[in-house]
């Protein structure tokens, strides 16, 4: 009786410690190894603070299916993140989930607020998380390596991604309002912009001062990285609602009247233009590269365009709406739809050299590493395509 007792109850406290492990382990995001970058790390939206949505990793296709992992919510607009051999991804439910790039398999999650919309982004083994909803919204400074939170600014909901530098983090809130941080979390100054309109996109960083930011009344604005003083400003008479993108010190603003502008990060002075012929299609974030600028819209049509002139290179049909930017790899550029499709082609021919079908619609971007690419699907999946074998072996 007393040894069946003692048996009940060691019993008792170890279901009672596994629950506990369970329960810390579902909200611990502790990783190693997160010190060092490197250049197959893709840390913010669109992969650096330039946002030019390209990586020197080149990802041989044909591709196949290596893992798809459940995140338990849907996704902002976006990319995943991509540091070492972690893959994090932010979710709708205000969890940050850290994925194991090679497996698939969850390597920590930690809730930051009851929404997360906006893309985190990294510096060093720090996150910065924006918090679109909850008790409190604002900013989070998250350790890495330590798995414990630094600091937290709160502010009124910041429903787009983060511009992460060494010493500044850069971000816009609903009152069309630009705030710097310092690494501590302190303010280094505000930008008060119109009243009347409204920031929709993340802010770049072009050149290696400038922050541009768009609204939806479609004004640009270029302001000092520093001191916040507006450097310049364009009026493109078209709303900017999707997120900019840079790349050699030129700026690439996509409208929701069917037009592209090439603006000089100096001077905010317009370089070209396109426009399409109907002006009712949405210009989705364009990925920039010198063999061109790739970009979708709400019509279906993937386009790329001269760097030099903007002038069309070459264009392709999608089943559905395309409404986050693709990501260039090498000679290969890749892009999701709204029909639920994954496509990769030749960069500078726009020759389709692969598809594959996932679970949901894709309204979010994609990122490259060396591994493969790596997309968001609705509902919750996370998906990594990787080169086939026979290309692995066909290449070795």
């Amino acid at each position: 009786m007393v040894t069946t007792d003692i048996v009940q109850g060691r019993s008792h406290v170890v279901s009672v410690v596994a629950i506990l492990v369970s329960i810390v382990g579902c909200n611990t995001l502790q990783l190693e190894h997160t010190g060092r970058s490197s250049d197959d790390d893709w840390l913010t939206e669109g992969r650096e603070s330039e946002r030019s949505h390209a990586s020197p990793t080149t990802i041989a296709t044909p591709l196949e299916l290596a893992w798809d992992y459940d995140a338990s919510a849907a996704f902002g607009p976006g990319s995943p993140l991509l540091k070492g051999a972690y893959v994090l991804v932010a979710t709708r439910k205000g969890e940050v989930h850290a994925i194991q790039a090679e497996k698939g398999k969850k390597a920590g999650v930690k809730g930051f607020g009851e929404s997360i919309n906006g893309s985190p982004a990294i510096t060093g083994s720090v996150l910065f998380v924006p918090v679109a909803w909850g008790r409190k919204t604002g900013i989070v400074a998250h350790s890495l390596s330590t798995g414990r939170r630094l600091w937290r600014y709160e502010s009124t909901p910041v429903e787009r991604g983060i511009l992460a530098t060494d010493n500044s983090i850069v971000f816009s809130d609903a009152t069309s309002t630009v705030y710097a941080l310092s690494a501590l979390g302190e303010v280094t100054w505000t930008r008060k912009l119109d009243d009347r309109a409204s920031l929709k996109g993340t802010p770049v960083l072009v050149g290696r001062d400038i922050v541009a930011v768009a609204d939806d009344k479609g004004m640009v604005f270029g302001i000092d990285l520093a001191s916040g003083t507006i450097v310049w400003s364009q009026n493109l008479d078209a709303p900017v609602y999707a997120s900019m993108s840079s790349h050699s010190g030129v700026l690439y603003v996509p409208t929701t009247r069917a037009s592209l502008y090439s603006l000089d990060a100096r001077t905010g002075r317009i370089v070209w233009s396109y426009r399409g012929a109907d002006k009712r299609v949405k210009f989705a974030t364009p990925a920039a590269s010198e063999s061109g600028i790739v970009f979708g819209g709400s019509d279906g049509v993937l386009q790329s365009l001269s760097v030099r002139d903007g002038t069309v290179q070459w264009t392709w049909q999608a089943s559905g709406a395309i409404t986050a930017a693709p990501a260039i790899s090498g000679e290969r550029v890749f892009v999701g739809t709204m029909a639920g499709t994954a496509h990769g082609f030749d960069l500078a021919s726009g020759t389709e050299v692969w598809s594959a079908k996932v679970k949901g619609r894709i309204k979010s971007a994609p990122a490259v590493g060396p591994g493969g690419v790596y997309f968001l699907s609705e509902p919750r999946h996370v998906y990594r395509f990787s080169p086939s074998q026979l290309e692995v072996a066909r290449n070795e």
